[in-house]
């Protein structure tokens, strides 16, 4: 996945992008926000049940973006697909009904986009891109998805640091 973050950095001036360290690349499911630790058990547990009833299952990288926009880039991602997002969409359903009955409000009205956030643009109006950054070849590469992993984000000046609250595997597919 790397590979795909230095086949778009070819394409933005230096120090224009903070990357995102590749032991950090990760795909969210639900953000959470500001979370009382007193609230942590009963997201394992909604965790735990969650990943019970679903079964692992694979996603490839397919192709890039920006939020908001290509043509107005703050966020650049690569995206997911394969035959693995049905699954995947089931999951962060599942999750997001956990988060509702927990009393985390309803994101239900907002679309989900999977995405592997690649880097933060810096400042857009000092730092242009080469045209075509956004139609590079993503290398083909295909990863499990196995487990879901609650975790906290400590923001610094230097990017934001995750430390893993809790883990839970997804059901092992006995044919694979």
């Amino acid at each position: 996945m790397a590979d795909s973050a230095g086949a778009v950095a070819r394409h933005w001036p230096n120090l224009a992008v903070r990357w995102t360290p590749a032991d950090n690349l990760h795909l969210t499911l639900r953000f959470l926000g500001d979370t009382d630790p007193v609230r942590v058990d009963d997201l394992c547990r909604g965790i735990d049940g969650v990943c019970a009833e679903a079964p692992a299952f694979e996603l490839q990288l397919a192709g890039l973006g920006a939020f908001p926009s290509v043509d107005r880039p703050r966020v650049l991602w690569a995206g997911v697909g394969g035959s693995g997002v049905p699954a995947l969409h089931r999951l962060q359903k599942a999750m997001e009904g956990v988060m509702c009955e927990l009393g985390w409000p309803s994101e239900r009205g907002k679309a989900f986009h999977p995405h592997l956030t690649l880097g933060r643009v810096r400042e857009l109006g000092k730092a242009r891109p080469r045209a075509g950054w956004d139609t590079e070849s993503v290398p083909e590469q295909s990863f499990a998805v196995e487990e879901l992993v609650l975790v906290r984000s400590e923001l610094s000046p230097q990017g934001a640091r995750y430390a893993i609250w809790h883990r839970a595997s997804l059901v092992c597919n006995p044919s694979s």
